[in-house]
């Protein structure tokens, strides 16, 4: 019983193992914290998605879809960020016109602002509303939110 050995694991056994391992891990790393961290040289436009988007929005004639919908924009000729399909036409990215009116009922017992961050908005009788509410004219800068602030 003294010169029986067991079975070793072969070369090929371990690095196949090994290499199981760290796509394993990869896949996890990537999936929790997001795969732009992981590898950000993989480009994530998704210009053409949101013209297709916003042109059977049109096509549709889904006024909430085309007027209130705010898409995360990445990768275009503008700055990344969230737009509603009424607010890219004519910027370039290829969404049409449109026949659908999105000229919002404003309520006079609200005034609508743009604010730096998201956390200006949790304030008391104020939330975050469509771009489209505020007056484009006197928006800051780029990652201004559009907020709703009660008057009563």
């Amino acid at each position: 019983m003294k010169d029986k050995r067991g079975q070793g694991l072969s070369t090929n056994a371990i690095i196949l193992i090994v290499l199981g391992v760290v796509v394993l891990a990869v896949m996890v790393i990537g999936f929790t914290l997001g795969w732009d961290k992981i590898a950000p040289w993989i480009s994530t436009s998704n210009v053409d998605t949101i013209v297709t988007q916003c042109n059977v929005a049109c096509s549709t004639n889904s006024v909430d879809s085309f007027c209130n919908l705010e898409r995360d924009l990445k990768g275009a000729s503008i700055p990344d960020g969230k737009y509603t399909c009424n607010d890219l036409i004519g910027k370039g990215i290829g969404v049409d016109s449109c026949s659908i009116s999105c000229t919002p009922a404003i309520d006079e017992q609200k005034t609508y602002v743009w604010v730096e961050k998201i956390g200006d908005c949790d304030e008391a009788n104020e939330r975050q509303v469509s771009a489209s509410l505020c007056d484009s004219s006197i928006k800051g800068e780029q990652d201004t939110i559009c907020c709703e602030i009660s008057n009563s």
